[in-house]
């Protein structure tokens, strides 16, 4: 089983380069684009439409106000292929050699005066668009679970075909909530677009009781003009779902908001929250983005953000985190009239509601750090050095950069990549782990003193999926030519890469359909990535689902263990037990346990076979409990905590427990914490079928008793006649 922990962003400034060319009609203007010191240029953004083996001829803009010859420069994405550019003219000629959605930056520029000139590219046609089949991986470690969807693999299609992957989190009872943008995306005909949130059964079924058979839709804006992007999905401890969206509206000139919309458990939109069910973060400008929100104490929500002001190469990024209510409001005594001022927006909370954001130290080369705040917004001057615990991982002299956070096990683990060579076009980064307490002491028994190098990736990674054990899957998107692709690498619990996955990264595809962008999603049912694939040529991008298991995957260190998945029909539900291969502790250990001071279940007696559900708090956000029987050991279920502390585990006593007294036991393993309950367990009592050996002994025993007494009385009666 995993831990998991996904950053999300909703880059308002591009919205997405798909958004962008679906909006075509309406994505120019007549001039005056991101600018400085009172210069402009006409146009300030156009639409390079064309299609594989046709030239293409785009002009540059036309410079005003400036005080001298310009120069212009791409910055950031490069051209497509077979494209060329002009740095006298800023004009782009050539002909493409495969389709993009790209959107590039030209920088027009003389002295510190300077615009930038924006091109969306929409090129098609140039392959067959992929398709969908059986899945398949390029490491044999990975299989995929026949239980779901009947091979592993769910792929939108029909009705879904026109959704659009863009996050996913778990669900209770092994559910899975995947949010898409529904409408015509990646196309040049401008329609209303909408964000739909699906939940899935276990098996890949779509969950009739949520929403409309399985669908909650979000529809901020009718408009054709309004495009809607959702992010990743939150799902809260009362079992209601968050998702954050990107509103954009596009005209003469493009207005952007940013928004949470909460839906209930049942899937409509919560009007206790915000303004009808949605809760405004920022709007207007196109140079904010929210990367990342979670979930804070009692339901509260901290949101992450950054704006982005100046011109390239001049650009300022600064970071700030909002604190919302449970119905939405802002907190305005958080932080400086309600938003923290931080280094980085990428952050992960605990059970106490503390919140942990990553930044970078003023050095030069900058280190990462992480900076710990209580639930008031006040650093805690506990964690670390003062509040802060910084973190020199590389002895390069690139910059590194926190990438990714979670708490998991009761303890902080995160990536920091240090910045190297540019390999197509694209930065590669020195990835390294690190793993400490809450306090921010670093594991000695993880690495070297905390920190474990994995090696140099294509790109940084942004996701991290911690096992029970500590070991962990980590997301990597390579780029190359062509759409990115999504692979994952992995690391043992002692801090050693695993081999077979470092010098050949794993892979995730349906039939023809490679994953360029997923998230690792970990529900009681077991492990998901959910993605979508981007055409290398014609067509739309598709959306997919798997649902793996790694053999073996920790090769050379303590292993992370497989998951299985058991499901037992009943009258009314489908029940899900979640087996792993994490141990039980010794008798003594479970025996040495506190006792709850509030019991962990009312009812204290049961048979072998009964079915056993608690929900039960004290454990740290994200931290993986075991439910146990004991006298000797057995885990009868075991499930992750939420970001509450709280668990709540379903199983079943087992049938080999002999009557008299037991014990039943919480359990968290990583770091050997829990609570216990005296219980008995009382006789089975056995059908007349089947019994052989002392239990038929047993029987006739009984039976000859029974006959006794009947004579007895029988006797007795003759007597009185």
């Amino acid at each position: 089983m995993f831990i998991k922990v996904r950053r999300t962003l909703i880059a308002l400034a591009l919205v997405a380069a798909s958004s962008m060319a679906a909006k075509v009609a309406y994505a120019t203007d007549s001039g005056g684009g991101n600018c400085s010191s009172g210069v402009s240029i006409s146009p300030s953004s156009i639409m390079g439409v064309g299609s594989v083996g046709s030239p293409m001829n785009l002009s540059g803009p036309m410079p005003n106000g400036f005080s001298g010859a310009v120069s212009y420069s791409v910055a950031g994405v490069p051209l497509p292929m077979g494209l060329i550019f002009n740095s006298q003219t800023g004009a782009v000629t050539g002909t493409p050699l495969a389709s993009s959605t790209a959107t590039v930056i030209i920088n027009v520029a003389y002295g510190a005066q300077s615009c930038q000139f924006e091109i969306v590219f929409a090129i098609t046609g140039g392959s067959t668009p992929c398709v969908a089949g059986v899945p398949t991986s390029t490491s044999s470690l990975v299989s995929f679970d026949s239980t779901f969807a009947s091979d592993g693999a769910y792929d939108f299609s029909g009705q879904l075909a026109s959704s659009s992957y863009t996050g996913a989190a778990a669900g209770p009872n092994g559910s899975l909530y995947v949010a898409a943008s529904e409408g015509t995306e990646y196309s040049l005909t401008p329609t209303n677009s909408l964000t739909h949130v699906y939940r899935f059964l276990a098996n890949g079924t779509l969950d009739s009781t949520w929403g409309n058979s399985g669908v909650a839709s979000i529809d901020i804006s009718a408009l054709a003009t309004n495009s809607e992007r959702p992010s990743d999905v939150l799902v809260l401890s009362d079992g209601s779902v968050v998702v954050g969206i990107s509103s954009t509206t596009f005209g003469s000139s493009m207005t952007v908001e940013l928004k949470l919309a909460k839906l209930t458990s049942a899937g409509a939109l919560d009007a206790t929250f915000g303004t009808n069910g949605l809760a405004n973060i920022a709007s207007g400008s196109t140079s904010i983005m929210m990367r990342t929100f979670v979930e804070g104490p009692a339901r509260t929500i901290y949101v992450g953000k950054s704006t982005m002001t100046g011109n390239y190469p001049n650009m300022v990024t600064t970071y700030g985190v909002i604190k919302l209510s449970a119905l939405g409001v802002a907190d305005s005594a958080f932080g400086t009239n309600g938003e923290l001022a931080t280094s980085s927006d990428v952050m992960a909370t605990d059970s106490t509601g503390a919140l942990y954001v990553g930044g970078l130290t003023s050095s030069t080369p900058a280190d990462a750090k992480v900076v710990k705040y209580l639930p008031s917004g006040s650093i805690d001057t506990s964690f670390g050095a003062s509040g802060e615990k910084v973190l020199s991982t590389s002895s390069g002299s690139g910059a590194e950069s926190l990438s990714a956070l979670v708490v998991a096990n009761g303890k902080l683990s995160g990536v920091v990549g240090a910045r190297g060579a540019i390999v197509n076009n694209f930065p590669t980064y020195e990835t390294s782990l690190f793993r400490m307490n809450t306090s921010g002491v670093l594991d000695a028994s993880f690495g070297s003193g905390g920190i474990a190098l994995l090696g140099t990736v294509g790109n940084s990674i942004r996701d991290i999926a911690v096992l029970t054990d500590g070991s962990a899957i980590l997301p990597v998107m390579i780029f190359a030519s062509g759409p990115p692709s999504w692979e994952f690498t992995a690391m043992t619990a002692d801090g050693t890469p695993v081999a077979s996955l470092v010098t050949s990264l794993a892979d995730l595809k349906s039939g023809t359909c490679k994953l360029s962008d997923a998230a690792v999603v970990v529900t009681s049912a077991g492990l998901f990535v959910a993605g979508l694939s981007f055409p290398s040529g014609q067509g739309n991008p598709t959306s997919h689902i798997f649902k793996i298991a790694l053999a073996d995957f920790a090769t050379g260190g303590s292993g992370g263990g497989a998951t299985t998945t058991t499901t037992t029909p009943s009258s009314s539900a489908t029940t899900t037990t979640t087996s792993t291969t994490v141990p039980p502790p010794a008798e003594s250990v479970v025996l040495g346990l506190p006792r709850a001071g509030t019991p962990l279940v009312a009812n204290d007696s049961y048979a072998p076979g009964d079915d056993v559900t608690l929900t039960f708090s004290g454990f740290e956000s994200g931290e993986f409990v075991q439910l146990i029987v004991a006298s000797t050991p057995q885990v009868i279920s075991s499930g992750y905590a939420n970001s509450q502390g709280v668990v709540t585990l379903s199983g079943k006593m087992p049938a080999n427990l002999v009557a008299g007294n037991h014990t039943l036991a919480v359990y968290a393993p990583g770091r050997g914490v829990g609570f216990s309950q005296p219980i008995t367990v009382t006789a089975l009592l056995l059908p007349a079928t089947g019994l052989s050996g002392a239990g038929l002994l047993y029987g006739w025993a009984m039976l000859m008793i029974l006959l006794g007494v009947i004579w007895h009385f029988i006797g007795r009666r003759r007597t009185r006649a």
